[in-house]
């Protein structure tokens, strides 16, 4: 896209994708017991709905873990999809045949995180650029070791380098070479997953500045998988959010840094590096980490750590004591509350010669109140009175009806209804109740 328009322009899907993904799943079986029998499933990708137009550059963002890489292996086929369809320029990819996805592989490449890893030891650099062309293409040999040449010498390198080792050349060299390697078959979409995370800070933008000038020059669609914000600024048309398996927001890249709409991209955004004290005030903090892909979450993947979580209608009280309400629940519902612990430290604390077990009840639902943040009474009187019920519940080691008490009188639509990722009046996608 032109420097112009990048980061701005808007694209409501109508057009025509040359990548389409369409509930594409992605799990791993998870086995247990005497018989290693499957027990469960890991949800890697769980759902994803994508559009990619040609000639644009989408970022996909979003915490370790939450199933990036996956997404974009998946798609290539390089693992396969559990479920769901990709269609590439029309082509149903998930449906081609051995024969046609070895076609295929001409029209979609990809450029590793680790260039090291992904480059063979044991070959030479022109031979490593030059396989790709032997079997995915007709050029005869002479054809492939001029093509060879050109393309060494378009990412940065010279025609001397194509006898050496991968491993005598820098990080960002070897880069360069993965990049040369995924243009030799000409392709017109490519992934690239992580492309300068392993490379110092000024190689990067040398990467980045190479990844931009080819795209013009070859008419490339990229698809661009980091977690480095700055990064996605720099050389994205748009953005696509990821959390846990699921894209929670869409939208050109200009627009989400101006004005992100869904909590979780609101905090991703908030962590990227600024040199003032109002950036570091404002930085939203979540707590706890990412629940686990082999269980999420019910509703929303992001309630359990969502500052914006809806509160019931039946309640009106401060976000942060409501949000202290929810990691209270969740903490029951975990049956990690940790009370022995908290008799310790009042104990400890108190100066007493009394056990843990001599701790009063009263202290230790104070010392659970000040733990998560939950303020001396809530500003709702009725709220007010099912905590401290609750509470009560809880420390008389009743965790189970404590859980069950809270989770009925303080339910979220957050966590009850998964919230379709639609389109808001700016054009932009988002998965939140906040918009519906």
């Amino acid at each position: 896209m032109a420097e112009a328009d990048r980061g701005t322009a808007d694209w409501t899907g109508e057009e025509d994708a040359l990548v389409e993904i369409r509930d594409l799943k992605k799990y791993y079986p998870v086995k247990g017991g005497i018989l290693n029998r499957k027990v469960g499933d890991v949800k890697a990708v769980d759902g994803v709905d994508l559009r990619i137009r040609e000639g644009e550059t989408l970022g996909l963002v979003g915490e370790s873990g939450c199933g990036k890489s996956t997404l974009g292996r998946s798609l290539l086929r390089l693992i396969e999809p559990t479920g769901g369809t990709v269609t590439f320029d029309g082509e149903d990819v998930t449906a081609a045949s051995k024969s046609r996805m070895r076609e295929l592989r001409r029209e979609m490449q990809i450029v590793f995180q680790d260039a090291a890893s992904s480059l063979n030891p044991r070959m030479r650099v022109g031979d490593i650029v030059a396989e790709p062309m032997e079997w995915l293409t007709d050029l005869d040999e002479a054809e492939r070791r001029e093509r060879t040449r050109t393309l060494i010498e378009e990412v940065g390198l010279s025609e001397e380098h194509l006898g050496r080792a991968p491993h005598t050349f820098s990080g960002g060299q070897q880069q360069r070479i993965s990049i040369a390697r995924a243009l030799s078959v000409d392709p017109r979409f490519i992934v690239c997953d992580e492309p300068t995370s392993a490379l110092d800070v000024s190689v990067q933008a040398k990467i980045l500045n190479l990844l931009d000038d080819l795209q013009d020059e070859y008419d490339l669609t990229y698809l661009v998988i980091n977690h480095d914000m700055s990064v996605v600024r720099h050389v994205c048309d748009r953005v696509a959010v990821m959390y846990l398996g699921k894209i929670v927001e869409v939208a050109p890249t200009e627009r989400l840094f101006a004005d992100p709409k869904h909590p979780y991209t609101k905090a991703l955004l908030s962590a990227v590096p600024r040199a003032s004290r109002e950036a570091v005030d404002d930085r939203i903090v979540l707590g706890g980490s990412p629940p686990s892909p082999e269980n999420p979450p019910s509703g929303c993947r992001f309630h359990t750590r969502c500052p914006a979580v809806i509160q019931p209608e039946d309640y009106e009280f401060d976000q942060a004591a409501w949000r202290a309400v929810m990691d209270l629940r969740q903490r029951l519902d975990e049956d990690e509350l940790g009370l022995e612990a908290i008799r310790e430290r009042v104990a400890a604390e108190s100066g007493s010669t009394d056990g843990p077990d001599d701790v009063p009840d009263s202290a230790v639902r104070s010392a659970i109140r000040t733990e998560l943040g939950l303020p001396e009474r809530l500003g709702d009187p009725a709220a007010e009175r099912t905590l401290r019920e609750g509470l009560a519940l809880a420390v008389e080691g009743e965790g189970e009806r404590a859980s069950e008490l809270l989770g009925s009188a303080f339910a979220t639509v957050c966590e009850e209804v998964e919230p379709p990722i639609e389109t808001l009046a700016d054009g932009r996608q988002c998965a939140c109740h906040l918009y519906d």
